[in-house]
């Protein structure tokens, strides 16, 4: 219909969307995408067409708003029903994830 929304503020009063953004992925009605929200750093947010849901899919490097895991910095595929990418947990480097 042409028309144009934002979807969510993932970081109200804040820049959501970090400086190397990354395809966004779609798999039937999940949007998927990399956002910052202020608390966890950037990892993997969805966005569900069917009810307007947003919601943070993993928080991969659990620690504080600089404790990042940059999921899809490299690549982030869909492959089949899934989506893989490359993150980091703080622990154990960046390694190759599936959801």
């Amino acid at each position: 219909n042409n028309s144009l929304w934002r979807i969510t503020d993932v970081w109200a009063g804040g820049y959501s969307y970090d400086s190397n953004p990354v395809p966004i992925r779609t798999i039937g009605d999940t949007l998927y995408f990399r956002a910052y929200d202020g608390q966890t750093g950037i990892e993997l947010w969805a966005y569900g067409m069917n009810n307007g849901t947003v919601w943070q899919v993993i928080d991969i490097n659990r620690g504080g708003p600089l404790d990042s895991s940059n999921p899809g910095t490299g690549f982030l595929v869909e492959l089949g029903s899934s989506i893989c990418f490359d993150a980091d947990d703080g622990v154990h480097g960046i390694e190759v994830w599936c959801i």
